[in-house]
């Protein structure tokens, strides 16, 4: 739900702004940031840390063979990463 509603007032507004970034600086004024930090997340990312880091498949096979859930889990957190770095290169630009 608020997806949709950053989306709809992005467009009405005709900003030009990451959806998810703009819920990211919002969400402390609506929920603990805590909340959404679970054991299961945790270990989500730290495998995929160390999957990367070493070359190595997540589970036994080829990409065809990985579950499902994890190829949306390394694409979400990859896609995490490439945000947060495409605004640190930002912010050190604006601020040089």
């Amino acid at each position: 739900m608020i997806i949709k509603e950053e989306k709809t007032r992005s467009k009405s507004q005709s900003l030009d702004v990451d959806s998810y970034y703009s819920i990211s600086k919002q969400l402390p004024f609506f929920a603990c940031p805590s909340f959404f930090y679970t054991k299961d997340s945790s270990l989500v990312v730290s495998k995929y840390f160390y999957c990367k880091e070493f070359g190595i498949p997540p589970h036994p096979g080829t990409f065809s063979e990985q579950p499902n859930k994890w190829i949306e889990h390394s694409f979400f957190i990859g896609n995490c990463i490439n945000k947060v770095e495409t605004m640190q290169l930002q912010k050190a630009k604006g601020s040089k």
